[in-house]
């Protein structure tokens, strides 16, 4: 059987369909499907950045992640295993930010159900560092918010990133304003690549896609060159790890002057 040309890999007799919906269901609690605008991790982020974000219809939780699931075994062989790491980490992240902590216990229900599907990361899972007492929230300083709040913020950091930091939720926050600042630089340059990949692409110094200078003077190349330089680092040393759910919660003054760095490159990047 085939699907908009593309050939199937796994027949899903009842027994598979199954074992998906009984790791979909365990699974279903990790993330939420959606956010609003898109703005935060979620199932369909997932799915958007492999590229099979049209497997997951509209509509209930549930049903939309059987089908999706459905659909990544039936007609990819590598993704199933892929997704559920990238899901994994982020998960862990959201329930510390939901102060629903991930247990032990959860984990090794999922190894159990994905062994049933020929899933082997028990490595992986075993290895993870859980924390399964509620987190402690520490507000920041109140004068370290007001600087943040009375900063020259550019307008898409003003609403949820700063709602982030000021609850607490320092590695959110930071993690939030990179996903953002990538997002824009996507929408600009018209493309679905990520990361430093992106960066590299769209401030390439030879071939730019963003010029932030006419590249005429040593120094404006050398604006470019340093930019994509940052750009890329940003992506790899601050998103990149902020998105992984093993990560110590960082001090509200870390994580301020991680936010300026990524306001500055939002500003560059917005006067381009």
């Amino acid at each position: 059987m085939k699907m908009g040309g593309k050939r199937a890999v796994l027949t899903i007799t009842a027994s598979i369909k199954s074992k998906i919906n009984d790791l979909v269901d365990h699974l279903s609690g990790f993330l939420p499907l959606d956010t609003y605008k898109g703005e935060s991790i979620s199932f369909r982020s997932i799915f958007e950045e492999s590229r099979v974000g049209k497997y997951l219809p509209e509509g209930p939780k549930k049903p939309a992640l059987r089908e999706g699931f459905t659909k990544v075994f039936r007609y990819h062989e590598r993704l199933p295993k892929k997704l559920i790491q990238k899901i994994i980490p982020a998960g862990i992240e959201y329930g510390k930010f939901k102060r629903r902590p991930i247990s032990r216990t959860q984990i090794e229900k999922l190894n159990q159900l994905l062994l049933a599907l020929e899933i082997d990361i028990e490595s992986d899972l075993l290895s993870l560092n859980l924390n399964e007492n509620l987190p402690q929230i520490t507000l920041p300083p109140i004068e370290l918010l007001n600087r943040l709040r009375n900063h020259n913020l550019v307008e898409e950091l003003q609403s949820e990133v700063l709602i982030l930091f000021a609850n607490g939720h320092f590695n959110e926050s930071v993690r939030k304003a990179c996903e953002i600042f990538e997002h824009e630089v996507q929408k600009k340059i018209g493309s679905s690549d990520i990361g430093k990949t992106l960066m590299g692409k769209a401030f390439n110094v030879q071939n730019p896609l963003i010029k932030l200078t006419p590249l005429s003077t040593q120094n404006e190349i050398g604006l470019q060159e340093g930019f994509q330089l940052m750009s890329m680092g940003a992506m790899a040393g601050i998103r990149n790890i902020f998105s992984h759910g093993n990560q110590d919660p960082r001090t509200p003054e870390e994580s301020f002057e991680l936010l300026m760095f990524i306001n500055w490159l939002f500003r560059v990047f917005k006067e381009a």
